[in-house]
């Protein structure tokens, strides 16, 4: 953890062999890695057990999607959201921390690894 800085947890598996790639049935023989963060700014060293067990059980649900073949990438990064936004420690969902000029604002992204397609908002302001 850096004071200062985003944490990040990853997880990644490997399936045995024939998975289609389609989200149906078991991840056989895809390869993938899971990693998620808890943000940008100052996270207090007291915080880091319960900020790393936060970003763990994300990563891990978003693991589970995807060995279980219940779901493709972009489920995975929605059940991630969801544990990281049900989790009080976090801000997930509830808004950004302040910029150094004590505004607020925000930035998302996500991006279909398979098709290209993107969305992505930057810099958004008084969304709070």
């Amino acid at each position: 953890m850096a004071i200062g800085g985003g944490e990040v947890e990853s997880a990644g598996a490997e399936g045995g062999g024939g998975g289609d790639g389609t989200g149906s049935g078991p991840s056989l023989g895809r390869r993938f890695f899971v990693a998620v963060h808890v943000g940008a700014g100052f996270h207090a060293p007291a915080n880091e057990k319960v900020y790393r067990r936060a970003m763990k059980r994300a990563s891990l649900a978003a693991t589970a999607v995807l060995h279980e073949g219940s779901g493709m990438s972009l489920d995975a990064v929605a059940v991630a959201i969801r544990v990281l936004e049900d989790d009080p420690i976090t801000n997930a969902g509830r808004g950004p921390s302040l910029t150094e000029s004590g505004r607020v604002e925000c930035d998302a992204s996500i991006m279909d690894g398979s098709t290209g397609s993107y969305g992505v908002v930057g810099a958004v302001q008084d969304q709070a």
